[in-house]
């Protein structure tokens, strides 16, 4: 007889055999590993729903940072022996949970709470009319090398890209699916190997529709108001809706969701045969497929806003044998070589509302001989995950016709800070050049510099504890992307897939797999350590330096507290700052979408320096010595949502002389920028 048991560390429910009574198991969601209780008293009752939140429990403070770690110039490294780290905490005061009425909690029947009733899953798609606001992520990376008989490379590829996107969609017609929509576009971000591109079609619509006639027919894309829609995007668009006929691979509800009513913990197998036909069938190329298994489950419902809400999670693997069979590029794969799907949902289920949130990965292993070509072979390796959130759109149905906040209206800015519990998607990308010249007293070239550094991560993060002033102290981190290009080495990081554990101890920080507890690779832990310097105490009130006092209004300019920031770096010992330093701050513009309201902000600080470092490394400017630092947002400025963009960049630029080396000259132009976009994750 199965028996229900709870993860004691993520809470996952499980039905599992009551042969594993007293033994060691897995968890399938976080691999905890934990013994089963021996005695049925100690068990979880095999039905029942999850216990319910308080509302003390749901609420949170309306804070936690967006976490910005500048870490030190190579130029510091080398001359000063000492590195610097900005941690830039967007807050405001704390405030209370707001509480309702009254101070009794209404009765709850025990019999009522264990009583579960199966749910027939129904997902809601919107029809002629209707709207939704979608935040939009998808990163891909990608590895490809082929080479010939004699074992020549022809080809090798590695990269990967991040495409962020933001919009309203409403579907004009509706044919099984959508044929007809327009979105109108408030963010469009592509990043590809650390180079970001803002897409210009921010505040446009475009008309999404299918032709008529061709066969089969073809989907094309307009830009409203006239002008060219960029090619990338124009791509983009293509792989979106380049190959729809309205089967499985267009609305995995199909395949994916069981065909009669299920109860939280309940398993299904989804329909393989019917995804292998519409693969087969989809694909270009004559694909020879191999045995395929599947596993589904409903994790867990719960109410919201009135809705049913239910978690499921969906894993399909395909076993790979052949690719354009029959042709001279023949390819037989070798064992191992597989199509993965894994998704996880988390939305309205009773299909009355397309909202909440879906994230589906997809990784493709190809290890391969060509036929026709002996020797010659070609290795692929390829992960998409798609991370989705959709929400009710805005009241105002027409852009233009809300209140005029964007001209007109003072507004406070306030930063939202994540609670506990609070998930986030987050992109982080760095980009760190160093250009230096050193010559001595003759002119000899002692150091020619000129290197770049690049970072990208994409990673699911979510708050476990804060502190008394709502910091978070204790968080984890799952990567779905990490890897970094220093100096010229590519380092992909073991870290994705696999839960991370960020913990405040003694002052400072930690950081170990969740799993077993062990440690992580001493350069990626080197990294995070550099992200999360001045935690705590000595964190920046970001709110008091850069952002305005009082309310302002777009178009609005005002001095942030300069010396605030002078004082934080003259701390570090490393910075001899001059007379003189500025500070300007902007609210460029306000919007509004998904019935917030996001504004874009800039701040720039710029500081002379004397000097650089401490001791015989250290440098003596001479000419031009500055400290520039630069900041951008186009943020939620409401204290709703954490949700946007933020990049910071800090340069020190100069010409100067080494005390150790007398007449020597010293030209830097050194700059570090980190740009990080949250997307929340629904509750």
């Amino acid at each position: 007889m199965p028996i229900r048991i709870t993860c004691p560390d993520c809470k996952t429910s499980m039905r599992l055999s009551d042969d594993l009574r007293g033994k060691r198991v897995r968890c399938k969601n976080c691999k905890t590993t934990f013994r089963i209780p021996a005695s049925k008293d100690d068990e979880d009752p095999d039905e029942g729903p999850p216990p319910r939140r308080t509302q003390k429990e749901a609420s949170s403070f309306p804070l936690i940072p967006i976490i910005l770690g500048v870490v030190g110039l190579s130029l510091i490294l080398c001359f000063a022996g000492s590195g610097f780290g900005i941690y830039f905490a967007f807050f405001r005061s704390p405030r209370a949970p707001e509480q309702a009425k009254g101070d009794a909690k209404p009765k709850e029947d025990p019999k009522a709470e264990q009583k579960v009733e199966p749910v027939t899953i129904k997902l809601k798609r919107r029809g002629a009319g209707e709207s939704a606001a979608v935040a939009e992520t998808v990163s891909r990376k990608f590895k490809l090398k082929s080479t010939d008989e004699k074992g020549k490379v022809l080809i090798d590829l590695d990269g990967n890209d991040v495409l962020v996107l933001e919009y309203v969609e409403t579907i004009l017609k509706h044919d099984k699916f959508p044929t007809r929509l327009e979105r109108e576009y408030s963010k469009a971000q592509f990043t590809r190997d650390g180079k970001t591109t803002d897409w210009p079609i921010v505040g446009r619509t475009v008309l999404i529709q299918k032709s008529t006639t061709g066969n089969p027919p073809k989907f094309s894309y307009l830009l409203k108001g006239g002008g060219q829609l960029p090619p990338e995007f124009t791509r983009h668009l293509s792989d979106e809706f380049g190959g729809k006929k309205g089967g499985p691979l267009d609305d995995p509800e199909i395949f994916i969701l069981p065909r009669s009513a299920v109860k939280p913990g309940d398993s299904w197998r989804p329909d393989t045969e019917l995804l292998l036909k519409d693969l087969a069938k989809d694909s270009k190329d004559k694909v020879e497929f191999g045995t395929a298994s599947a596993e589904a489950s409903l994790v867990k419902t719960y109410p919201k806003d009135g809705r049913q809400h239910g978690v499921i999670e969906a894993k399909i693997e395909i076993l790979l044998k052949a690719d354009k069979v029959g042709t001279k590029d023949e390819i037989r794969y070798r064992d191992g070589s597989k199509l993965l799907f894994e998704f996880n949902l988390d939305l309205c289920i009773d299909g009355s509302a397309e909202v909440g949130n879906s994230r589906i990965k997809m990784t493709m292993d190809q290890d391969g001989a060509f036929v026709k070509r002996k020797g010659a072979s070609e290795l692929t390796s390829f992960v998409q995950e798609v991370t989705r959130t959709a929400s009710m759109p805005p009241k105002t149905e027409k852009p233009g016709t809300e209140k005029p906040k964007s001209k007109d209206e003072l507004i406070a800015i306030q930063l939202k800070k994540r609670g506990e519990g609070e998930s986030a998607f987050v992109t982080r990308n760095r980009a760190a050049t160093s250009k230096m010249l050193f010559t001595d007293a003759n002119g000899k070239t002692l150091v020619d510099e000129n290197t770049k550094d690049t970072e990208f991560m994409h990673f699911e993060e979510k708050i476990l504890q804060c502190d008394g002033t709502g910091r978070a102290i204790k968080l984890e981190r799952n990567y779905s992307s990490a890897k970094s290009n220093l100096k010229g080495k590519v380092t992909e990081w073991p870290v994705v897939g696999t839960w991370i554990v960020i913990e405040q101890r003694g002052g400072k920080f930690t950081f170990a797999y969740k799993s077993k507890g062990d440690p992580l690779p001493a350069g990626f832990a080197a990294g995070l350590a550099k992200e999360f310097v001045g935690a705590g105490d000595a964190q920046d009130d970001f709110q008091k330096m850069a952002l305005p006092a009082t309310p302002v209004k777009a178009g609005d300019s005002w001095q942030p507290d300069v010396e605030f920031l002078v004082k934080q770096f003259g701390q570090s010992g490393a910075f001899d700052i001059d007379r003189g330093s500025t500070a300007t701050g902007r609210l460029v513009r306000t919007y509004q979408q998904a019935n917030q309201q996001r504004g874009v902000i800039e701040a720039k600080f710029e500081l002379p320096l004397k000097s650089l470092g401490n001791g015989p490394g250290q440098i003596r400017f001479t000419q031009g010595g500055k400290l520039q630092l630069d900041i951008a947002m186009d943020v939620c400025i409401d204290g709703t949502v954490e949700a946007g963009v933020v990049s910071v960049r800090i340069t020190i630029t100069g010409k100067g002389t080494a005390a150790s080396t007398p007449g020597s000259s010293i030209v830097l132009d050194n700059s570090d920028e980190v740009s990080l976009t949250i997307t929340p994750k629904a509750p």
